[in-house]
């Protein structure tokens, strides 16, 4: 009875807690490019305060795996500056990533793999 109370209480805890998955992105482009990462958790809800917003560079050919709690917006910089706001809400050249899914990069845009 002790170890089922104790597990039904770790199952609890599991699914109380978002976890986060892993996004894949490679990049098909011939350059490098600076990828920038927006979770739920980042925001510019306080002036230039990101939060976690991250980025980071990609060779071409390279791939890299990043935790993505909830919907992720990947983007590309342009010019050394970050996507906009208007780049996050229209997602012309961004793409939103959720859950343990994967895409690349071709002529400046983020995408889903075709299945």
């Amino acid at each position: 009875m002790r170890y089922g109370l104790a597990i039904a209480a770790a199952a609890a805890a599991l699914f109380a807690v978002e976890t986060a998955s892993a996004v894949t992105i490679t990049n098909l482009d011939q350059s490098s490019v600076r990828v920038f990462v927006c979770d739920d958790k980042c925001g510019p809800s306080h002036g230039d305060d990101w939060g976690s917003a991250r980025d980071f560079w990609l060779a071409a050919g390279e791939a890299k795996s990043f935790d993505c709690t909830g919907q992720c917006f990947v983007g590309i910089y342009y010019d050394d500056h970050t996507p906009t706001l208007g780049d996050m809400a229209m997602a012309d050249d961004d793409e939103l990533f959720e859950g343990a899914e994967s895409g690349y990069i071709r002529n400046g845009t983020a995408t889903h793999k075709a299945n």
